[in-house]
């Protein structure tokens, strides 16, 4: 008999001590261990809840059923990002032109793809779908 089962505490991912429970029950907690996805109202509900500071991340944690871990990175991405708010959401001239260069460059290598094909399908006898 092994330590765990002399023990009757089972670990789960990570060597997290579960309450004790029987084996059966530990099967099923080992095959619902998937990662949760949250979704960005949820996560800036949390980061408002922590940046008001009413309450402790152990709280928080608690309340929202998430690590403090988390709840501290997504208070600090959502300072990080807080400016984005109050942009008019305009381009700047010179990050504009960059873009239109290289939509341009990509046109044209694209161009350039599609005579190569169509060069090699007509050396081969393939037809071309008529052109709109």
């Amino acid at each position: 008999m092994s330590f765990l089962e002399k023990n009757k505490i089972y670990y789960c991912r990570f060597l997290r001590p579960v309450a004790k429970l029987k084996k059966s029950n530990f099967a099923t907690i080992m095959k619902k261990a998937t990662r949760r996805k949250f979704t960005p109202e949820f996560k800036a509900k949390v980061a408002i809840e922590a940046l008001k500071e009413k309450t402790t991340l152990a709280e928080l944690s608690e309340k929202f059923e998430v690590s403090s871990i988390l709840i501290s990175r997504w208070k600090k991405e959502f300072i990080t990002n807080s400016a984005a708010a109050f942009s008019d959401g305009v381009m700047s001239e010179e990050r504009y032109q960059r873009e239109k260069d290289k939509l341009h460059a990509k046109i044209g290598e694209l161009e350039m793809q599609l005579d190569f094909a169509k060069r090699v399908s007509r050396k081969l006898g393939i037809p071309m779908p008529a052109e709109d």
